[in-house]
């Protein structure tokens, strides 16, 4: 029977007195309804709309307050919007009805992520891992978490143990190369992330990791196509930007080096590393009004960012070396 024509029918069994078949058949529509709107924020979430998405799982959600699959795709939909509380007050309410669930308690040690509470996100992961060990999301996930609290060994171990049952997955892969670049093994783990680039091509991290290691080992034309690669998957990765940017300055390029970082602040006119990185690069130009004028921004943004005051010191230094017809700081 289509929407219509239940509605008709529990119309008919009101007028007929049968308030029992009528409530039946009006709880069967609403059944029908949540699961619409439900699927509806499901869609606008995956198509990015996530303003959306969260009104649709709101409606949902007026028909059916307790639904863990609502609540839980509600909360999945605020961590994207990076609504961190918001996400864990969702996901804290699934496990108060479903405890223990996988699908949660992920998105809950995200949310907790997400905070900066990384111990608590890890025993979130843990709790997974104990009733399903071969759980390669969540090993993965707990991996990363380590390697967030520095511990690389915590976290290769988890990379690996996904390795042996799962040897082609690519996130672990990815993660099993970012713990061997923490324990000094540069080769290996550029060798892990292209081994995972092979995998899956369209990993965008890997090829921004491949950058970030081949940068610091000094391969600075490998590492600026690598994160040419990353930025033609993801055009505006901050970390690919970034990165991008640091390699062609390492490579003295440095007219070349400012254009990731134009196109970072264009997106995120509030990306304080992005404003200081560009000052630093402008000093070496010897453009210094437009470097102070940078490291003043990044200072507005940060005013705690220890950096940002050693630069400070650079500038002045540089603006007055200049004015003297001296060679700025740092020259031979």
């Amino acid at each position: 029977m289509d929407l219509r024509g239940a509605q008709q029918a529990a119309i008919l069994a009101f007028q007929r007195g049968d308030l029992a078949g009528a409530e039946q058949i009006c709880r069967e529509i609403l059944g029908r309804v949540v699961q619409t709107q439900q699927m509806l924020g499901v869609i606008l979430a995956q198509k990015g709309d996530l303003p959306a998405a969260l009104t649709a799982l709101d409606a949902a959600l007026e028909i059916s307050p307790n639904a863990p699959h609502i609540i839980l795709n509600r909360g999945n939909t605020l961590l994207l919007l990076r609504q961190y509380e918001s996400a864990l007050q969702n996901f804290d309410r699934v496990i108060a009805l479903v405890p223990n669930d996988a699908a949660t308690l992920l998105g809950r040690g995200s949310a907790l992520e997400g905070l900066g509470r990384l111990e608590d996100a890890i025993q979130s992961y843990e709790k997974i891992l104990e009733s399903d060990p071969d759980s390669a999301d969540a090993a993965c996930s707990c991996g990363y978490a380590y390697l967030k609290i520095g511990d690389a060994a915590k976290a290769l171990g988890r990379f690996e143990r996904v390795l042996e049952t799962h040897p082609s997955n690519a996130r672990a892969l990815n993660g099993k190369g970012l713990s061997l670049d923490a324990r000094g093994q540069h080769q290996e783990a550029v060798s892990m992330m292209e081994m995972a680039i092979k995998i899956s091509p369209g990993f965008a991290e890997a090829w921004t990791n491949r950058g970030n290691i081949l940068r610091e080992m000094g391969e600075l034309r490998l590492s600026v196509e690598s994160y040419r690669q990353a930025l033609h998957l993801k055009p505006k990765d901050p970390t690919a930007l970034l990165g991008q940017s640091l390699a062609l300055w390492y490579d003295d390029d440095y007219e070349a080096a400012l254009k990731p970082l134009d196109d970072l602040l264009t997106q995120d006119p509030l990306h304080a590393e992005a404003w200081s990185r560009r000052g630093l690069i402008l000093r070496d130009l010897e453009r210094i009004t437009e470097a102070m004028e940078c490291h003043d921004r990044a200072m507005e943004l940060e005013p705690a960012q220890p950096d940002f005051c050693i630069n400070k010191g650079l500038y002045r230094a540089g603006s007055r070396a200049i004015a003297r017809g001296l060679p700025s700081a740092g020259t031979a």
